[in-house]
């Protein structure tokens, strides 16, 4: 992620730090509330926005899995991502 996004702007950068944080340690929420913050981004190349549609499918994923294992911050996070859409 810090590769394909190394030439973005600093708020890009800043939201892919925060995905890499969350995701190192396993805060699935946050993660999923970064991969969609970054998602939003209007500049990103085509490279970036593949990337950021792979990860959000992958957190949704892990948040899934988290969920069935008993995580109510995944379950909270699952159905907020449900009533937003």
């Amino acid at each position: 992620m810090k590769q394909a996004f190394n030439e973005a702007r600093p708020a890009v950068k800043e939201t892919v730090g925060r995905l890499t944080s969350a995701l190192e340690g396993k805060d699935y929420p946050a993660a999923y509330q970064a991969v969609e913050a970054l998602s939003n981004f209007q500049d990103q190349t085509r490279e970036q926005r593949v990337l950021a549609a792979r990860a959000l499918l992958t957190i949704t994923g892990l948040l899934q899995a988290a969920q069935a294992q008993g995580d109510q911050g995944a379950a909270t996070a699952l159905k907020q991502r449900q009533v937003s859409r």
